[in-house]
């Protein structure tokens, strides 16, 4: 160890295996090397096992696990429906112990604590107390029973050192607690993608996300299939979990019916890369993605993705016109025009080459060790 501060990394349950808990681990990998890195969480995660899902070289040796409260993990159990119900008990059970570390670093989004704590924003729980949005009588009462737990200090957040994952989500959280976080990017794996040649690409599309409705995967497939009424070969491969079962099954009754919709589902990260790396355009369905980790994927992967124009994605595709859609009206139009257009496409592939100078991993840790040192030499100049 070269220091010997006590750095708390806080994380629910990072098995959930999302874009955070890959913020999680990222930073894990970042700090172990350098400070005495205890994990606190609800859950006891298979580290080995979260290696492989995200590439890293988390080290059981390198930091301490600990559950987090007596009733753990069947406290995550019993609070996973309620989302700010486990976060209030997280954000207690973490302030109890402050005073064990020289600081607390939470990547799973906001904590009521004081003092030297780092907090990693990738959508503020809060915003509905913060803003006094409108809501019915039962989700205002369990807002209020989650604040109380919490301790919830809207100042007390704010007084707190807050990044977020885009500059979209530190809008929304300048607009929740009147301060604006910096933006630190999330990690994006690049080293496993191949830069295949265009000629050599499939002329494909390729969308990454669990399957359900706020994901629209349908209207994805019917952007396709609008395309192809439109005289453009083209295909797509759906790659994500099942979720949601109802609409899951409706995909599934529309992948049957047509050839061009290749179903692939819960695939392995060697055929994820494969798909990506082997077809020209990515398409993402979610109205209004905090970043867009598939996004970036996609881009990173050689791809020529087209998004919706709302949340941190717009940042990835440097807000391109040509790849921002409102409706599967405007999709079909704009993305005609770039299949059309060859010189057009090679324009937007060649800006789209910078996934690992904007997004890398090697960026993101490098970053994470620089604010922590920063922090530690204000408390202790």
């Amino acid at each position: 160890m070269t220091d010997t501060k006590r750095i708390a990394v806080v994380h629910h349950n990072l098995m959930e295996k999302g874009g955070a808990e890959g913020v999680g681990m990222n930073v894990l990998e970042a700090l172990q090397d350098h400070y005495d890195v205890t994990l606190l969480s609800l859950t006891n995660p298979d580290i080995s096992g979260l290696n492989s899902y995200y590439n890293t070289a988390v080290s059981e040796q390198k930091i301490e696990i600990q559950q987090i409260g007596w009733m753990t993990p069947a406290l995550y159990k019993s609070t996973k429906r309620f989302h700010l119900m486990k976060n209030a008990l997280v954000s207690r059970l973490v302030a109890q112990r402050s005073d064990e570390f020289d600081l607390i670093f939470c990547t799973y989004n906001e904590l009521s604590l004081s003092g030297r704590s780092l907090q990693y924003i990738h959508m503020p729980h809060f915003r509905r107390w913060a803003k006094n949005e409108n809501t019915d009588s039962s989700s205002g009462i369990y807002d209020e029973i989650s604040k109380l737990i919490e301790g919830f200090d809207m100042k007390m957040i704010g007084s707190s050192r807050l990044l977020a994952n885009s500059a979209w989500t530190a809008g929304v959280t300048e607009e929740t607690y009147g301060t604006r976080p910096e933006v630190v990017y999330p990690p994006v794996d690049t080293t496993e993608f191949v830069n295949t040649p265009w000629t050599e690409r499939e002329n494909g599309f390729v969308t990454i996300g669990r399957l359900v409705p706020y994901k629209n995967v349908l209207r994805s497939i019917n952007i396709t299939k609008r395309l192809r009424d439109r005289g453009h070969d083209t295909h797509i491969h759906v790659i994500g979990p099942s979720l949601d079962s109802s609409y899951a099954e409706r995909i599934k009754t529309v992948a049957r019916d047509h050839d061009f919709v290749r179903l692939e589902g819960e695939i392995s990260r060697t055929k994820l890369v494969e798909l990506v790396s082997t077809h020209r355009y990515g398409i993402h369905g979610t109205d209004h993605e905090h970043f867009g980790m598939a996004v970036a994927e996609l881009a990173a992967g050689g791809t020529i993705p087209f998004v919706p124009n709302g949340g941190g994605q717009r940042e990835i595709v440097h807000e391109r016109a040509e790849l921002l859609y409102e409706t599967a009206d405007e999709a079909v139009g704009k993305i005609d025009r770039v299949l059309s257009n060859p010189k057009l496409q090679t324009g937007l592939s060649r800006q789209l080459n910078d996934i690992e100078e904007r997004f890398g991993r090697d960026r993101f840790r490098k970053e994470i060790r620089k604010l922590v040192e920063e922090i530690l030499h204000q408390n202790n100049p």
